[in-house]
């Protein structure tokens, strides 16, 4: 009685060996932090705030196959934007997120976030406009503070930042007024002509320009909104 009913038990412990699908491997993540020092990114750590609560992904440990987020910041504004474009199992998913922060009377505190989120699709299509990324070297340019002389405002200024995953490699960098410094720096070009790519293509209209003239401040009031399958 007893090797009659262990045989079935049998077949069932093979077949579930038989079916297990291994865990994917962990791949090593490379990552390019120019600020980092003493085992830590400031500038990681201040954006992953604004991140765990806009529950977007987190890119520094890898992102299986790519994600693009940029990160657009204003001098004299408590509204920011961002333009997630990400790559996943041959699939392409786009989103806009505009975000205001409400700060405590002491500004030393996030009370809370109000969000604005809707979906992307580029008018050339997503092989094109990678592509056209790609070509300003937008996984591969350094980080502005390592360019020699270049122009950085001592009271804050317009900025840029972009992060780049892949499975294996994870960049963040930054250009402060790329517009102001397109002239003298290809680099920063680069990054103005991305702006510009990113705007014309997915009708995105950025709060401010990114030059070194004066800045016109914006009262903007957002709800949170879930973008419906196929809308813009």
């Amino acid at each position: 009685m007893k090797l009659r009913h262990s045989i079935p038990a049998l077949f069932i412990l093979l077949n579930v060996f038989a079916c297990r699908v291994d865990p994917p491997k962990k791949h090593p993540v490379t990552r390019y932090l120019p600020d980092y020092k003493n085992g830590i990114s400031l500038r990681l750590v201040g954006l992953s705030h604004s991140r765990d609560s806009l529950q977007l992904d987190t890119l520094e440990n890898g992102y299986d196959s790519l994600q693009i987020r940029i990160w657009t910041t204003y001098q004299r504004k408590d509204t920011f934007q961002i333009i997630s474009l990400k790559r996943h199992n041959n699939q392409w998913a786009g989103e806009y997120c505009e975000s205001s922060i409400h700060y405590s009377k002491q500004r030393d505190s996030v009370l809370k976030y109000d969000i604005l989120k809707k979906a992307l699709f580029p008018k050339i299509g997503w092989q094109s406009l990678l592509d056209s990324l790609l070509k300003q070297d937008i996984k591969t340019l350094p980080d502005c503070t390592k360019l020699t002389n270049y122009a950085l405002p001592t009271d804050g200024a317009n900025t840029v930042i972009i992060e780049t995953s892949t499975i294996d490699r994870y960049r963040l960098y930054m250009y402060e007024v790329p517009t102001a410094n397109a002239v003298s720096f290809p680099e920063a070009a680069k990054v103005d002509r991305m702006l510009k790519l990113i705007s014309s293509q997915f009708d995105v209209k950025f709060m401010d320009d990114f030059d070194n003239g004066p800045i016109i401040v914006m009262d903007v009031d957002l709800i949170d909104v879930k973008p419906g399958p196929g809308k813009k």
